[in-house]
């Protein structure tokens, strides 16, 4: 799980983040995304995200990476879905994200994918990364850009790390209406080959958000202050209901 919208957490304030990512979950949070998504639930990876199995399969067929190439995953957080993208590609991995527990708890999951020498975590931000230009044959990235102010910003250095004719997928959320991605995509070099709106996602996310409620207490006592945030996203976004706002799956290839 994780935030989808701005509020309650600060996109500029990773301390929420840091909460969210200092223990890692157990029964509950698996007990929570099974109730909402049923088998479609990637139980393996351990998502602080929205991502399903479905999204997983379809992200490793269009990133077309494998042995010999790297792929980076754009706020890994925990790791486990770009785990789970490397072992099934055979693709290294490079994870880039802001917080310091995020990247102890996936540098610490790599064994458990057996992709020991084949992963790295680095901290950074998502529009200055520090890799080398044209050093990654593919980019994903898992519900983080609705947090990145300056899109333009983001697609660029995207675009810069990418070598031409990767692709760059991703799931994000948006203002229902606003493609708030294409533009930026485009204007970075990018052509726009998947846009659309992700098939029974409100549906799920908020009787995953409904769950939560239900099991906070059980929540809080497994995760600490991490939880803590998790039942603040969900009673508010329970409350918004998710009516202006759309989840996406995009993919754009770097011309």
């Amino acid at each position: 799980m994780g935030s989808s919208q701005s509020d309650p957490t600060d996109e500029f304030d990773v301390s929420n983040f840091d909460k969210a990512y200092k223990i890692r979950p157990g029964k509950v949070i698996t007990r929570i995304g099974k109730a909402a998504y049923g088998d479609d639930y990637p139980e393996e990876a351990e998502p602080f995200s929205f991502v399903t199995k479905t999204d997983l399969a379809r992200m490793a067929h269009l990133l077309a990476v494998g042995s010999g190439s790297i792929f980076v995953d754009l706020g890994s957080g925990r790791g486990g879905p770009g785990l789970w993208l490397a072992r099934a590609t055979g693709a290294d991995l490079v994870g880039i994200d802001l917080s310091t527990n995020a990247i102890a708890q996936a540098t610490q999951r790599i064994p458990e994918f057996s992709l020991v020498g084949h992963v790295r975590y680095l901290q950074g931000n998502l529009c200055a990364t520090g890799l080398p230009d044209q050093s990654c044959d593919a980019a994903v990235s898992i519900d983080v850009l609705i947090f990145i102010q300056d899109q333009t910003a983001v697609m660029k250095e995207v675009a810069r790390i990418l070598r031409p004719g990767a692709p760059f997928v991703f799931t994000a959320f948006e203002d229902r209406d606003t493609e708030r991605y294409r533009l930026p995509l485009q204007e970075n070099g990018f052509n726009v080959e998947v846009y659309e709106e992700k098939p029974d996602w409100r549906r799920r996310q908020l009787a995953l958000y409904g769950r939560t409620v239900v099991e906070k207490d059980a929540l809080i006592e497994e995760m600490g202050d991490g939880g803590r945030v998790l039942i603040a996203e969900a009673e508010y976004l329970l409350a918004d209901g998710l009516e202006n706002t759309r989840h996406v799956f995009v993919a754009g290839r770097r011309m």
